[in-house]
Order: structure tokens, then C-alpha cells, then sequence
């Protein structure tokens, strides 16, 4: 048997586990997250996403880090046309979550944050997530009048805004965290919708 084999194992078992975990947080209550990173900060722009300029949005995006290693993001061939009857694969495209995500408060998520970029490896355009060829799109996340909502923010368009449908799931029988960030492509019946941390629940986008 390959020395290499138990590793490959184990990723994959880490791997299965972070999937099963869902929408479930787990780890402990804090401040930071368990692996230390802090909050996700609020941009410097007053007056929320609404009132900014798209150079104020792109400078604070690009000010952010985001988490790019194995297992932390998801990276897959996105869906175009309407399954069943007319769908095939687009373009290769990444999310990765913004490292702080996972340790927001909800009311650090409600004032507005960015939680994940959305990366087209790929010359062939997805307009369903605002993704231009090549292109990088941000996810803003917060809550007006109550209502929770989510925009994309195209970096080849120069930053300019699209709404997008957002499902903000909250768990309050769990008290405990996130171990850490995770983005996901999440698969549903006909088509598939960003998925991400962000504070004590979770966040879904439908394009």
C-alpha cells in the first residue's frame, strides 16, 4: 500500500466532514474564529453599499483576504441553460470565503460585508453571478428594513452592483461557532446557488 494512501484518507474524511456540517456551526463561541483570524472588518464607506462609489466598493474588496486553500473554497464547471431538459457545463469557475466571515456577529453581517469572491477561470461569461470572462465578483451581504439581501460586485465592470436573491439560515438552539470560513457551489434541483458562511448562520445566493 502507498505510504501516501492513510493522507489521502484523511483529506478526504476532512473534507466529508466540513460537507456534513452544512449549516450547522460548531467550534467554539468567540470573538475570532478557531483559527484566529478576526471578524471580517466593515468597509470604510459610510451609508452602506447603496451610497458608495464602485471605486470605494472595488478598494475595499481588493483590501480583504480571501482563503484559496484546498477545502476552504470550491472550484467546479458551472451550470448553463435549465436542467433537466437543457443544461451542460460553462465555465470553470472558484468562491472562496473572506477568511473573517466566519467570525461576525450578526449584527456585523446585518451593517454589511463582503463574505466571498466568485472567480471565472474561464474566457466564457456566466451572467447568473455577474461574472464576466476572466472576472472576479465579489459577494456583499447585509440587511435593509429587516430584510436580509445580497449584491454582486463585478470587478471587469468596474465595479458596479447586481441584486441577488439571498437565504440567511440561523440556528438559534446552537451557541457555538464556526471552526472557520467555507464557500461552496451548492447544488439544487435545476440549478446551483453560492453558499458561504457568514456569521452565525449561513448565507445562499440564487442568481
Amino acid at each position: 500500500m502507498s505510504r501516501t494512501a492513510p493522507a489521502r484518507r484523511l483529506a478526504a474524511a476532512l473534507v466529508a466532514a466540513l460537507s456534513l456540517v452544512a449549516c450547522r456551526p460548531t467550534g467554539p463561541a468567540a470573538t475570532t474564529g478557531a483559527t484566529g483570524e478576526p471578524p471580517t472588518p466593515p468597509p470604510p464607506f459610510a451609508g452602506g453599499i447603496d451610497r458608495a462609489s464602485p471605486e470605494e466598493v472595488l478598494r475595499y474588496a481588493r483590501s480583504l483576504q480571501f482563503d484559496d486553500r484546498a477545502g476552504a473554497g470550491d472550484r467546479q464547471r458551472l451550470m448553463l441553460g435549465t436542467c433537466p431538459a437543457d443544461c451542460r457545463y460553462g465555465p470553470l469557475a472558484r468562491i472562496e470565503p473572506q477568511v473573517g466571515a466566519h467570525a461576525l456577529a450578526d449584527s456585523g453581517v446585518a451593517s454589511g460585508r463582503i463574505v466571498a469572491r466568485l472567480v471565472n477561470e474561464d474566457d466564457q461569461p456566466y451572467p447568473k453571478l455577474f461574472l464576466e470572462a476572466r472576472d472576479t465578483t465579489y459577494l456583499w451581504v447585509d440587511s435593509t428594513d429587516g430584510a436580509w439581501r445580497a449584491r454582486f460586485i463585478s470587478t471587469r465592470a468596474g465595479g458596479k452592483v447586481r441584486p441577488a436573491k439571498l437565504t440567511r439560515e440561523y440556528h438559534p438552539e446552537r451557541t457555538r461557532r464556526w471552526l472557520q470560513a467555507v464557500a461552496r457551489w451548492d447544488w439544487r434541483e435545476a440549478d446551483e446557488q453560492a453558499w458561504v458562511t457568514c456569521g452565525e448562520g449561513c448565507c445562499k445566493t440564487d442568481p
